[in-house]
């Protein structure tokens, strides 16, 4: 019941629906519900194993057939051999019942300017009678690929050319048929050495000779490239243009590495008389993440995470090393994934186990002012000192301190798809902490002239739920609730004339009626309470109902 209660709402906004600038709202579908969300600084998310990662805006594909598996169309007419026609025959050929047959010396079978010479070709036939005396020639100083085919069956030539036309020779007493020419390896350029075939780029030899794309990609911008390497046995490749620097791949695999582009063009060059072969080429612009909202996925199905601003005080988070930190006389809180320990001295004594790679520990403390020295051992991984009484998401650093700005996300929906009159405000959300509420922390449907005029608030204070409703300025309801802290609540605040109910977890647990002056033009859905008083926690999901829903659609949509 509670799903199709859902799709009741006026606004409905869930992890599950986000995208550039914005958390989008499932319903309406046009836009009006989206959060306008901004951060201004880069910061990360929580995967579905705990881990705290970099969160990138990551491009569509830049590369033009990655995989090489494009063909292009048919370039021979009459390939089957149909007709007697189209084809230019040596002394020797004969084209009948569908097949092309030569007989006696040398000579050559030809259709000429079809081919643009510097591209790569896919080029098949099929032989019959066929042996070390009876056989088709593609000769080599025209066809790099080419040579002498004795044996029966399909064959098969992935080459380029350095003339325009398609030759093929028969010696002696041999039948032809289903001659195919398509270009493969369409938008990459090669030089001597390279060459495209079955779904790969190879190379042979190649020393200072390159395979790329011109307008891939734009100088001063980040990328993430992968591709793989087959058929390695020498050398190595480097990338064109400074996109990375130094030695790239020397053994098969699959690799993954991050570049900054010095040119326009992409493409790899080999280096050591290189033979190996490359395929699956992606090239996708990596942006920080600053528009769009972080997502915790620790229990499989996503909150929005939103956090205060906060600093990681340790140098280079990635690289733990033992360190000091000037202190004042505050709360701090250290965190870090892995298996070894944090050792204290100074301002602070004591000391950090770490559990597993895949666990994140943590301790808050006061210290005094002067240094705190954090002596490192073991594997300490993602390691953060903030300023304050519990751990943030990781912020990264690399030789400096690095601030993550705070969450903010406001200006949902209008007038339109909130009653002023009567209505629900309905929300799953969650403490970042037990130490996080001593400040309010509010989710707001803002009326006119804003904070404390017109507004219906649901917000953490201390170990509570606070709900506040002002009509013209007066304060119209104000109670508060407990509820648990390490656990996700279920709450709706149900308004209508002159009566008020709050539900949690599928019980009531406020029911007042009375004279009471209901907010104005209320137009707006808020994680504030009007720009102040930001939610710091976890949500799934929030909505906004345009009527009062009965008792007991309440107890259905709050039931855990």
């Amino acid at each position: 019941m509670a799903d199709n209660l859902l799709d009741k709402a006026s606004i409905l906004l869930t992890p599950t629906a986000y995208n550039n600038g914005s958390m989008l709202s499932v319903k309406p579908e046009n836009g009006d519900g989206d959060f306008t969300f901004s951060r201004g600084s880069a910061a990360t998310r929580v995967n579905a194993q705990g881990l705290v990662e970099n969160v990138q805006i990551i491009s569509s594909e830049l590369v033009s057939n990655g995989d090489f598996s494009q063909e292009g169309s048919e370039l021979i007419t009459n390939g089957d051999f149909a007709t007697d026609s189209d084809w230019s025959k040596g002394t020797g050929w004969s084209i009948g019942d569908g097949v092309a047959t030569h007989t006696g010396s040398q000579s050559l079978l030809a259709q000429y300017n079809i081919i643009t010479i510097g591209k790569s070709y896919r080029i098949s036939f099929d032989l019959t009678n066929a042996d070390d005396s009876n056989y088709v020639r593609l000769i080599s100083s025209q066809y790099p690929n080419g040579g002498d085919y004795k044996t029966d069956g399909t064959h098969v030539v992935y080459t380029s050319t350095n003339i325009a036309h398609f030759w093929i020779y028969g010696i002696g007493d041999v039948t032809i048929d289903n001659v195919s020419v398509k270009e493969v390896g369409q938008d990459w350029s090669l030089e001597t050495g390279w060459s495209i075939g079955d779904g790969v780029a190879n190379c042979i030899n190649g020393s200072g000779v390159s395979i790329y794309q011109t307008n891939a990609v734009d100088v001063g911008k980040q990328y993430k490239l992968t591709f793989n390497v087959s058929n390695y046995s020498q050398g190595w490749l480097e990338t064109v243009g400074g996109f990375t620097s130094g030695v790239l791949a020397e053994a098969d695999g699959y690799y993954e590495v991050y570049g900054t582009a010095a040119s326009t063009t992409f493409g790899f060059s080999a280096f050591g008389s290189f033979n190996g072969s490359i395929t699956n080429i992606s090239v996708k612009e990596i942006t920080d993440d600053t528009d769009l909202p972080r997502i915790d996925y620790t229990d499989g199905c996503g909150s929005w995470l939103l956090e205060p601003q906060s600093t990681n005080l340790y140098l280079n988070s990635e690289t733990l090393s033992t360190q000091s930190n000037a202190t004042s006389a505050s709360t701090y809180t250290v965190s870090f994934y892995g298996t070894g320990t944090i050792t204290f001295s100074g301002t602070h004594t004591g000391t950090l186990v770490g559990t597993g790679a895949n666990d994140r520990v943590s301790a808050t403390f006061t210290t005094t002012s002067g240094t705190l020295t954090s002596t490192i051992s073991g594997n300490c991984e993602k390691g953060q000192l903030e300023q304050q009484s519990y751990a943030t998401s990781y912020i990264p650093t690399d030789g400096a301190i690095a601030t993550r700005l705070a969450d903010v996300a406001n200006n949902s929906g209008n007038s339109t798809l909130i009653n002023s009159t009567e209505g629900v405000l309905y929300a799953e959300i969650a403490a970042l902490s037990d130490d996080v509420l001593a400040d309010q922390r509010s989710i707001q449907i803002e009326g006119l002239n804003g904070s404390s005029n017109n507004e219906i608030i649901i917000q953490y204070i201390s170990g509570d739920l606070r709900f506040l409703v002002y009509g013209n300025s007066t304060l119209q309801l104000n109670t508060s609730q407990s509820v648990s802290l390490s656990s996700y609540t279920k709450v709706a605040l149900l308004y209508k004339n002159n009566v008020f109910k709050i539900y949690i977890n599928g019980t009531e647990r406020y029911n007042v009626s009375g004279s009471y002056i209901m907010p104005t033009n209320l137009n707006k859905l808020n994680f504030s309470r009007s720009g102040v008083s930001n939610f710091f926690g976890k949500a799934k999901a929030v909505a906004v109902y345009k009527e009062a829903l009965t008792d007991a659609e309440l107890q259905s949509l709050t039931t855990i």
